[in-house]
């Protein structure tokens, strides 16, 4: 890292981790400063990278905190809410649908310790951000702590970068047009937005997909995901024996937003062609309730219904070290999603040089093309799940063909350096 004499502007990153994955979210965000640490060093770039983490995180996974410490990382941690609960409780409801700042309302005792708190947060970054040097907040947080960051560039001046990496997002679904979060939610982007200095979205399709909030396009930007070739990879070897394994990737509801049951309704009609095939579903922690009975879960009882629950492995979570086994463990990949942004998941996948039979939109069609994999329509989305399946399944040397192809356009486009040096590439913008 640059000395303090060297510095041309202090960056501080504030990213929470995701509570229903939170280890992941940590890994990810580390390995990713890692990156720009490296960078940084190497092209002796002006910039100085902070972290800002939230207490209950702290000790979280502490050797990668150790790690990022040794390359040059300062971290900071937020002070602890002494007795008040949940600070992200606290402000949900005291605000009462008023999205903006959490003092708008003061009606009761709860609300007065949420307002205390963020008093306490906002004066730790007060004293943090010194006047007299140049900063750069950027968070990947759009729902979490930004009322004492905007306070912030309020009083010091300080510009604001945020990253948004899915939050509400508007999709066709079944052909109803719907958010996936909850409208309170809209209210808050719009008064967010106009005091941010750039907005960051991970997918072109995504920022399109927002542009009902009305952002002046000169203040976005995209920066793609990016996945480590060093960590997903084709695994050397035998070519894999047995019967044809497809990966799936979702949540297990009535209504899965990646597009489970239109998998599962494809089933019946591809294991008449292909007795022997097997689907793993992997499924997020947002569906642990089902973990111990996947089979009461509405996508196990439709997989029961159809006659083709034998046919379908539901694994409830992957520890990220085993992922790239994992996913090598099978054929191909099948994510017919209608609500990423720009899905990890299936970047992984081709790392791991396996075709992808992908949804035609969430930005899939950003990296997915004919040459590396196969685009399904929604309009169409089981007949077509069902032909490109056995398109695939009938032809070892295309599903080589498309997932070598695939792998090399993640090395050349898709890879975290790629993506760590445009987020620095932003941070320049600002006078370093």
């Amino acid at each position: 890292m640059p000395s303090r004499t060297d510095v041309r502007l202090n960056v501080l990153v504030h990213a929470l981790p995701d509570p229903n994955g939170k280890l992941v979210s940590v890994v990810w965000l580390t390995r990713s400063l890692l990156n720009m640490l490296e960078i940084i060093q190497q092209e002796g770039l002006g910039i100085r990278l902070h972290c800002l983490i939230e207490p209950e995180f702290v000790d979280l996974d502490h050797t990668w905190n150790q790690q990022l410490q040794d390359e040059g990382l300062e971290l900071h941690a937020l002070p602890q809410n002494q007795g008040g609960g949940s600070y992200r409780r606290q402000v949900a409801r005291c605000l009462q649908g008023q999205w903006h700042y959490p003092f708008l309302a003061l009606r009761e005792r709860r609300a007065l310790r949420a307002i205390g708190y963020f008093a306490k947060r906002y004066e730790f970054l007060r004293q943090l951000v010194s006047p007299g040097e140049p900063w750069l907040i950027h968070s990947h947080t759009p729902d979490f702590g930004m009322e004492e960051v905007l306070a912030l560039r309020k009083s010091r001046g300080v510009p604001v970068m945020l990253t948004f990496h899915g939050e509400g997002q508007r999709r066709m679904m079944d052909g109803e047009k719907r958010a996936y979060w909850d409208p309170k939610y809209e209210r808050r982007y719009r008064r967010l937005l106009p005091h941010l200095d750039r907005v960051v979205f991970i997918s072109e399709d995504y920022r399109n997909n927002m542009s009902y909030l009305g952002i002046p396009r000169e203040k976005t930007r995209v920066v793609h995901n990016g996945v480590a070739p060093d960590e997903f990879f084709p695994l050397a070897g035998e070519p894999r024996e047995g019967p044809l394994r497809v990966l799936c990737f979702s949540d297990l509801d009535a209504r899965p937003l990646r597009g489970l049951h239109y998998v599962i309704a494809a089933a019946p009609e591809i294991v008449r062609a292909h007795p022997a095939i097997r689907f793993t579903v992997l499924f997020g922690r947002n569906s642990r309730q089902y973990v111990d009975n996947v089979g009461s879960s509405p996508m196990g009882r439709l997989a029961a219904e159809l006659g083709v629950a034998e046919h379908f492995e539901f694994v409830p979570w992957v520890e990220p070290g085993e992922m790239n086994r994992f996913v090598n463990e099978h054929d191909l990949l099948l994510h017919p999603t209608f609500a990423d942004t720009c899905s990890n998941f299936i970047l992984e996948g081709m790392a791991c040089g396996k075709p992808v039979i992908a949804s035609r939109g969430c930005a899939n069609d950003e990296f997915v093309s004919e040459e590396n994999g196969i685009l399904v329509d929604y309009s169409s989305l089981r007949q077509d799940i069902v032909r490109a399946v056995l398109q695939l399944a009938g032809s070892p040397q295309l599903r080589a063909q498309l997932g070598a192809a695939g792998k090399r356009r993640v090395i050349a486009y898709f890879n975290r350096q790629r993506q760590s040096r445009d987020y620095l590439a932003l941070y320049r913008e600002w006078g370093a």
